[in-house]
């Protein structure tokens, strides 16, 4: 089965695709290299922080990081919009802003109170530094899609643009060109 991981990876590793193109790829099933080698790159990543910890300690860490990286989900569903009116974040529905906070909260709050015997900064500090990579990745993430789209289509349309940052997030529909 493939994540997000290798669908993102797979749409945006390779260079000089069209827009079209690249969703095309992540709608595939299929994991491609890039895919393979982000999924690699994950598991290793993961071991080598995990092998950092003794068992107990991994555990718990274990438990906070997996709550806190389903709790930031939540935001990309509120903030922008689906590519696809037939694709899965269509099929997922958009969340309240009242639902994407208390998600968050609970998940740092989960995270918290895990790591709190790990002392206080350390509980305070990690569900913080989670949350604000989360958003920046989305960020990131968003803002190269709105250069890809005007690097290709050499202009953006008004619809389509995301709610939260103003009309300056990302375009998520695809292009059309023009005919004449």
């Amino acid at each position: 089965m493939k994540t997000v991981c290798a669908d993102t990876a797979d749409g945006l590793g390779p260079h000089a695709l069209e827009p079209a193109r690249r969703l095309e790829i992540m709608r595939d099933s299929r994991n491609g290299t890039f895919g393979v080698l982000a999924l690699a790159l994950s598991v290793l990543i993961k071991v080598a922080c995990l092998a950092q910890f003794s068992g107990a300690t991994g555990l718990v860490v274990l438990i906070g990081a997996h709550a806190l990286s389903r709790a930031v989900l939540a935001y990309p569903l509120l903030a922008y919009s689906p590519v696809h009116a037939d694709g899965l974040g269509a099929q997922a529905g958009k969340p309240t802003d009242n639902d994407v906070w208390l998600t968050i909260g609970i998940g740092a709050a989960l995270a918290f109170l895990l790591l709190l015997g790990k002392g206080f900064f350390v509980a305070l500090l990690a569900p913080l530094a989670a949350i604000a990579a989360a958003w920046f990745a989305s960020r990131w993430i968003a803002d190269a899609h709105r250069r890809l789209h005007r690097r290709h289509a050499g202009r953006r349309p008004a619809e389509g643009r995301d709610r939260l940052s103003g009309g300056g997030g990302a375009v998520h529909r695809p292009l059309r060109r023009s005919s004449s």
